[in-house]
């Protein structure tokens, strides 16, 4: 819905705001909690070390969310793809990565037949990475399958995929750049991992409210 009101770059703004700010918040959470930097350390040290461990799958969990809001909005709004016929030997370039054809060959997988596609990316004139996307064929089945290159790192992810053959030799070439498309996974890793901290604490156990208040009850004199 922001999108189409107010444009990709707009849409992307609000959602790095809110990204922004579920981050930062959690931190601020954190240090007022533990009174960061209005303490001496040694109080600092003592409370950190006594909170409870939902407080820090709270925090935790808060600050993944943020990290993979942060991804869904370069995801959806920085994203850019180029499709072009392309012969081995030839390349284009999109948004700074220049991607070569550099082979077609044919392969046996199996349980099935491909032409294997080859590209070199590279930027700024250094390597990047070799990236090999497939058309395959299950005799079996009688179906045709695409299967696309990645190249995934902590800040984008690249894919290539081709499509079919056009005249003298030439392949249509898709070409794909999602930025901040590995926060989203590396967000719900960090959301998981701070739910997992919530259900250590000891108090959230299963059974150890009504243990406690069992005790509780048992160490009142009888009267």
């Amino acid at each position: 819905m922001l999108i189409l009101i107010f444009g990709r770059d707009a849409a992307a703004a609000v959602l790095m705001a809110v990204a922004v700010w579920l981050v930062a918040g959690s931190f601020a959470v954190f240090a007022h909690r533990v009174r960061l930097l209005s303490a001496p350390l040694a109080t600092t040290v003592r409370l950190a070390v006594t909170a409870p461990l939902a407080f820090y799958g709270l925090v935790i969990a808060h600050a993944g969310m943020g990290v993979t809001v942060a991804g869904i909005a370069g995801a959806t709004a920085w994203s850019t793809e180029k499709i072009d016929m392309l012969r081995p030997g030839q390349s284009f370039e999109l948004s700074g990565y220049v991607l070569r054809f550099a082979r077609m060959e044919n392969v046996a997988g199996p349980n099935y037949d491909a032409e294997r596609a080859t590209f070199e990316v590279t930027r700024n004139g250094r390597f990047v990475t070799q990236l090999a996307s497939e058309r395959r064929f299950y005799p079996v089945r009688q179906q045709q399958t695409i299967a696309a290159g990645i190249h995934t790192n902590l800040l984008s992810n690249l894919y290539v995929a081709i499509g079919e053959d056009g005249d003298r030799g030439a392949t249509a070439v898709r070409f794909y750049r999602h930025p901040l498309m590995p926060w989203i996974w590396i967000g719900a890793l960090i959301m998981a991992f701070g739910g997992f901290v919530s259900l250590a604490d000891r108090r959230l156990r299963v059974g150890v409210p009504q243990r406690a208040a069992r005790l509780r009850a048992a160490a009142v004199p009888a009267e």
